[in-house]
């Protein structure tokens, strides 16, 4: 008598073949998943990092597949993790800073120092590395100049503030002494209006910065006011300002490429949601733009409509050891 609880020996097979399948599947995530993780603020970081030990477990590291990419993010972040297991907010050191200055103050004045004269006491001397380069030294993100003035440039660095020098370079003044955080990834000035500069937050290559999305200056940089409404707080790699409209600015961020056509009061997602590095004008046609995804492999796009709409385009474009980056 066949017993009914007894599966035929070809169903077991087709079982274990299906659940090969999957267990497979999931080893061999792609590595563009790890990206796309890293960017999510809600991910748990340590099942993140498990999961990626997971799949890298006998594997060999190759150039372009995201490994490193992954490795000094996870570095970096390590420190930041919450109880939760999730990291700290793009916003909130910016928000425990404004906590702060609004308590500061309301204090009394008699509790604060009129004056006060600093000393350094070093250390001056930097101690050697293995790099090859220069300790102490910082990346650049962006440089841009003023519109009538040559000698006048500013510079954005990856975690190091915003810049600014009027004699080419042979003295700088730090424009972000009132900002909670120090990466800078994009930089634009009004064309007309020099004293009216956006420039886009986090750092957009090595990820040393949280993004809180575009600030805005209308004194030169002595003050700003974060103008991320509808954008939110991403990294802002690249922006464009319309030639012949400055109040249309065009970003390329770690959420998508978002438009303004409000100099900034507000803002658009007109792409696919994804981390964009890099945008560019068409030459004498600012109706066509180009940009790049961050994604494995690499992905390029154009917009013939002034970036608002996006078609992604495949022929031509190599898919074999493109890497992450275009």
């Amino acid at each position: 008598m066949k017993n009914r609880y007894t599966t035929p020996l070809k169903n077991w097979v087709a079982i274990v073949i299906a659940m090969s399948f999957v267990v497979l599947g999931f080893a061999q995530q792609p590595e563009k998943n790890w990206l796309e993780r890293m960017q999510n603020p809600d991910e748990d970081f340590k099942s993140l990092q498990e999961d990626f030990n997971r799949y890298w477990e006998g594997r060999t590291d190759t150039k372009g597949n995201g490994y490193k990419v992954f490795k000094r993010w996870e570095y970096i972040h390590q420190t930041l993790v919450q109880p939760d297991g999730r990291l700290q907010r793009p916003e909130h050191v910016y928000q425990e800073y404004r906590r702060y200055m609004r308590a500061y103050e309301a204090q009394s004045a008699t509790m604060r120092s009129a004056g006060g004269t600093w000393t350094s006491l070093g250390a001056n001397t930097y101690p050697a590395n293995n790099t090859g380069q220069p300790t102490g030294m910082g990346r650049v993100n962006a440089l841009t100049f003023h519109p009538t003035d040559a000698a006048t440039i500013y510079a954005g660095a990856a975690n190091g503030g915003f810049w600014k020098t009027t004699n080419d370079g042979g003295t700088w003044s730090n424009l972000s002494n009132n900002l909670p955080w120090l990466g800078v990834s994009s930089i634009l000035i009004h064309p007309t209006v020099p004293n009216t500069i956006y420039i886009g937050s986090g750092d957009r290559d090595g990820g040393d910065a949280p993004g809180l999305g575009v600030f805005k200056s209308l004194d030169g940089g002595a003050s700003w006011e974060q103008i991320n409404f509808g954008m939110g707080n991403v990294k802002v790699g690249v922006m464009l300002m319309h030639p012949s409209d400055p109040n249309t600015i065009i970003a390329a961020t770690s959420g998508g490429i978002y438009k303004t056509t409000t100099a900034g009061s507000s803002w658009t997602l007109r792409s696919v949601a994804g981390d964009f590095r890099d945008i560019r004008f068409k030459p004498s046609d600012p109706t066509v733009l180009y940009a790049t995804r961050m994604i494995t492999p690499a992905e390029f796009y154009r917009s013939s409509d002034a970036g608002n709409t996006w078609t992604q385009i495949t022929a031509g474009i190599p898919t074999a050891g493109i890497g992450s980056r275009m």
